[in-house]
Formats: C-alpha cells, sequence, structure tokens
C-alpha cells in the first residue's frame, strides 16, 4: 500500500518527451502525441485507407530520423514498396519513367530514384520476413523479431493486420485475439515503444456517402472480443466517404473521416476531416500537407542527379 500523495507529479513538459508524432497533425495535437509503452488501434473496412494511413506514418517517422518495424500479412514486399515510395516521393513528374506494357502505358519510378528512397530508409525500416513462415505464422516468432528489431533501436511497431498476425482457431478466436493484443501490450511497456495494431469492424456497418456529417464506426465495432478496446490506449476509425466521380474534387465534401474514438490523454472523441491525393497517394488536410518533402533528395542533390 502506497500513499498516492508521496508520488512525484510529473509535469506535461516531461511526459511528452520521446512521443512520436504520427504526421496527421490534428490528430497528434488531440492526443499529445503517441506515448512510448502504449497501443494504439487503428481499425476501418476494406480498401477505405488503413494501410496507406500506416505507410504514410511510418514514411513521417523515418524522416524524423527514427525506426520502425512493419508485420504486413495482407501486403508483398513489393507492394509496400511501391506504395510507400509513391508517398514518399510525390506526384512530380521528372521522377517517373513510362513503360508500355500488354496492359498499357504504366506510370513506374526512375530506377535511381528508388535507390535514392532505399538509402534513405536504410536501416530505419524493418519487416517481417514471411518467408520464413511458410507452413504456420508464430506469434513467438513475430515477438522475437520484434524485439531484434528493438534491439537496432526501433520504436515503432505497426503490425497490419490483427487477423493476419497469426493462425487462429475458430473455437477461441476471440480469446487468441485479445491474449494477442496483451502480449502487445507488454511488448509495448516492458520495451518502451509504441506498437499499432490495425483491424477490421466486427460486424457491418453502412458505407458513408457524400451526404455523412460524421463517422459511424463505436470503439466497439473493433474486430474480435470487447478486451481488445480495453486494453488499447488510443482507437481511431478511418472511414472512407464514398462520392461520384463529379464530386470528388469539392472542397467541403471530404475522402474520408478519421474519428479518435479512445486516447489516456484526455479522454476525448474528436472527428477529422481528410482529403486524399491520387497523385501523392496521401491523406491530407490544413495541418497535414499534400505536399511535404522527404529528405531522399539529399543524396541526389549531393550527387548532382536532375532531380
Amino acid at each position: 500500500m502506497k500513499d498516492l500523495a508521496q508520488s512525484i507529479f510529473i509535469p506535461i513538459e516531461e511526459r511528452i518527451k520521446g512521443t512520436i508524432s504520427s504526421g496527421f497533425g490534428d490528430w497528434d495535437r488531440h492526443i499529445k502525441g503517441l506515448k512510448l509503452g502504449e497501443i494504439t488501434i487503428v481499425f476501418a473496412r476494406n480498401g477505405e485507407g488503413k494501410s496507406t494511413w500506416a505507410s504514410q506514418f511510418i514514411a513521417h517517422h523515418i524522416n524524423e530520423n527514427r525506426k520502425s518495424y512493419l508485420f504486413s500479412g495482407e501486403l508483398s514486399e513489393n507492394k509496400i514498396q511501391e506504395w510507400l515510395y509513391k508517398q514518399v516521393v510525390g506526384s512530380d513528374d521528372k521522377h517517373y519513367r513510362t513503360v508500355n506494357t500488354k496492359y498499357g502505358k504504366v506510370r513506374e519510378l526512375k530506377s535511381q530514384v528508388i535507390n535514392l528512397v532505399k538509402k534513405w530508409h536504410e536501416g530505419r525500416l524493418y519487416i517481417y520476413d514471411m518467408k520464413v513462415d511458410k507452413i504456420k505464422r508464430d506469434t513467438k516468432r513475430l515477438f522475437e523479431d520484434m524485439f531484434n528489431a528493438k534491439e537496432k533501436g526501433v520504436d515503432l511497431f505497426v503490425i497490419d493486420n490483427l487477423m493476419t498476425a497469426f493462425v487462429m482457431n475458430d473455437g477461441t478466436i476471440n480469446s487468441d485475439q485479445s491474449n494477442f493484443v496483451q502480449d502487445c501490450k507488454n511488448f509495448a511497456i516492458n520495451n518502451n515503444v509504441h506498437v499499432v495494431l490495425l483491424a477490421h469492424p466486427n460486424k457491418s456497418q453502412d458505407e458513408l456517402d457524400a451526404t455523412a456529417l460524421q463517422g459511424n464506426l463505436k470503439k466497439n465495432d473493433v474486430s474480435g472480443s470487447g478486451n481488445i478496446s480495453n486494453k488499447a490506449d488510443n482507437i481511431i476509425a478511418i472511414e472512407r466517404i464514398w462520392k461520384l466521380k463529379d464530386h470528388d474534387y469539392e472542397d467541403n465534401v471530404p475522402d474520408a473521416f478519421i474519428t479518435s474514438l479512445k486516447d489516456r490523454e484526455d479522454g476525448q472523441r474528436a472527428l477529422f476531416k481528410y482529403w486524399f491525393s491520387h497523385k501523392t497517394l496521401r491523406f491530407y488536410n490544413n495541418t497535414t500537407d499534400m505536399t511535404a518533402n522527404y529528405d531522399w533528395q539529399k543524396d541526389g542533390k549531393q550527387s548532382k542527379l536532375p532531380f
């Protein structure tokens, strides 16, 4: 037993030291940064942007000269590279080449640009090697891999997604998921890192159209046991707004709602409106720049490459 009055009160200046910013400015300010030793759950319906959000977050983290780890049970290594690299490079035509294929002309990053981006993130982005687990995925191996990444200085771990992180039995799926989230929480606490889990909703909700004023996903809609949301320190939902083609550029109709449903900082919900650039593959609004520059071009300028 301890008298709480004997505990030292830690001021906000100390509490936010070492916190991680996601690059999504309004959400960062709302939660005052992602704290080490905590976990965040990001969930969305299929195809509504959670992997895109995570990739943009990782790009920002790398550009802050910090290290990330990504487990993806859905995307191949090549697809991870393709999406991340286009987000990092942006839309400038001078960085691309046009390739004639049997499906028509395809816009592809130039090889020298790819090499510069690789040099930019070398030693700062590690991924889980799926080729090791050809027969059965093993969570013990995953956490061993994550610990090895922690030893290399990684402080942000992204698991995409909860349902594909391991092989589950139908009869124990909820308890398996709950236990896995607790293991992630323990890993975050014991290693002073932050873990982000991507997940799906556990039931069908109506998709949003251009008349929507807010999202319709709630905290308890996270797939699996209710214990999952209880264990999380932060929860956000990403919901795409499906618009007719001729509405794509209406400034008053966003492309997605990102809703903060839970946070340990002040417990307040918040709704953020985001647009999506098909040119840069980035979410953006007035706090998150669609054309933010990353540091990958530094070596190109030093080498006098035409960028």
